[in-house]
């Protein structure tokens, strides 16, 4: 009986300690960055400058922007948990070869050549997002303005779609909330400790017409029963693009992927000027 007691004892223990431990450390376990020296020279082929937003989070934001010489629209894209824009980069470069549109691209604090502490919370992180969105409004008074968001940024882009000043929104392999992916990533683990909630059913808030979704049916990392869950709750304003061969890294080696963004672009900037 003694034994059982100690047993029960030393893995609750155990329990509460990893739990403690999953807290404190739950950036580790969300964040993969590549982390770039400030002398870390970028090589694209199409124009792009680089900048720092001074963030009121306290934080120091680095950022790219393409351009085209009439752009169709600009793009505010966020980019997954993994990597950096020494990746990052060029699938921005490609996004805005192939959408005819301006393009700034992020990194967040802990990546590239951000600020190397992480962001405190998913509040945080939108908070980043708000202020560069309002240097996009501040630029482009005309242009219509579409935000992007991938994976972890898909959260992001979700919520800052309730500003007026949008006219678009697409997420590629978004989760449904990430409390309920991390509820079946670590199903032990309770909900609450998570500190990087962000929720992509935010597009309720929408302050536009159509919200488009990519997501690839063999995901293994989100799964595309998130995409679909988020179809059958927001039916009428969402268009779910899937791919049966599509997993988590390669949606864009496919055609449909590249016209579905095209053609979601070309309408949103039509509707903008009506």
């Amino acid at each position: 009986m003694k034994l059982l007691k100690y047993s029960v004892i030393f893995w609750s223990v155990m329990y509460v300690s990893g739990i403690v431990l999953i807290y404190f450390f739950q950036a580790r376990l969300v964040f993969a960055p590549t982390v770039l020296d400030s002398n870390y020279q970028f090589n694209f082929q199409t124009p792009f400058e680089e900048a720092y937003l001074d963030s009121d989070t306290g934080h120091k934001i680095h950022y790219l922007k393409f351009k085209n010489e009439k752009p169709k629209a600009v793009i505010l894209f966020f980019h997954g948990n993994g990597g950096g824009l020494d990746s990052w980069g060029y699938f921005g470069q490609k996004l805005s070869e192939e959408a005819k549109s301006d393009v700034w691209i992020l990194d967040y604090p802990g990546y590239g050549k951000s600020s190397r502490a992480f962001a405190d919370s998913g509040k945080e992180m939108v908070e980043l997002g708000e202020e560069l969105l309002e240097l996009v409004r501040m630029k482009y008074k005309e242009t219509p303005i579409i935000l992007y968001g991938r994976s972890l940024g898909s959260g992001i882009a979700s919520a800052l779609s309730a500003d007026a000043s949008v006219d678009g929104l697409i997420l590629e392999t978004p989760y449904y909330s990430t409390s309920r992916l991390a509820k079946e990533m670590f199903p032990v683990v309770p909900a609450f400790i998570f500190k990087y909630d962000l929720d992509n059913t935010k597009i309720k808030k929408a302050k536009i017409a159509k919200v488009l979704i990519l997501h690839g049916k063999k995901d293994k990392l989100i799964p595309y029963q998130h995409a679909l869950d988020l179809k059958n709750e927001f039916d009428k304003r969402v268009d779910l693009i899937s791919f049966s061969k599509g997993e988590h890294n390669n949606l864009s080696t496919f055609d449909d992927y590249w016209i579905s963004i095209k053609d979601y672009i070309a309408r949103s900037s039509e509707q903008s000027t009506l």
